[in-house]
């Protein structure tokens, strides 16, 4: 049977309530968020290239989950033959990251920009977290996410509400 493992931060960067992260903060043990999660002000090649998120994708790479004891994603992990299906663009830049090529991830892949976890609807399934930036804050954000996003292949907009109706999205 083919081995699973997270691709998340090496294919993520989450720009969100509290900050930056390289994949679920909620997921993390407290000291390596408190080493990982970067503020949101901050040049987002830099975040990316930082000495802490560089420590934390070698540790992935090598499959060191030791740290990771809270994932709620470890059924999402992938085999190498589901990350070339469902990633082929980036397959083998994972794949030679994983085998040592320590240059071979330049830039995220997918760009997650959660500026507001608020939410209006009211829906019953709904776990609200009350999480949003200030607006204030967004400006600089919007400028980072805008200098950046032609560098990664996917960006996709999240939030726990629904974003269309997001004052601050809008």
């Amino acid at each position: 049977m083919e081995k699973r493992f997270c691709i998340y931060p090496l294919l993520d960067m989450n720009v969100t309530t509290p900050g930056v992260t390289p994949c679920c903060v909620t997921s993390m043990d407290a000291p390596v968020r408190m080493r990982l999660v970067l503020d949101t002000r901050r040049n987002l090649e830099e975040i990316w290239n930082s000495e802490q998120w560089r420590w934390w994708r070698e540790r992935i790479a090598n499959d060191d989950y030791s740290m990771c004891t809270g994932c709620s994603q470890k059924g999402d992990w992938v085999t190498e033959a589901e990350l070339m299906k469902e990633y082929p663009d980036v397959a083998e830049k994972v794949m030679a990251y994983r085998r040592g090529d320590r240059g071979a991830l330049e830039y995220p892949y997918n760009l997650v920009v959660s500026f507001d976890q608020n939410c209006n609807l009211k829906c019953v399934t709904c776990r609200p977290s009350d999480n949003q930036l200030l607006r204030h804050d967004i400006t600089g954000v919007e400028e980072h996410v805008r200098e950046f996003v032609s560098k990664v292949g996917r960006l996709t907009i999240a939030g726990d509400g629904e974003v269309s109706i997001s004052p601050i999205y809008r």
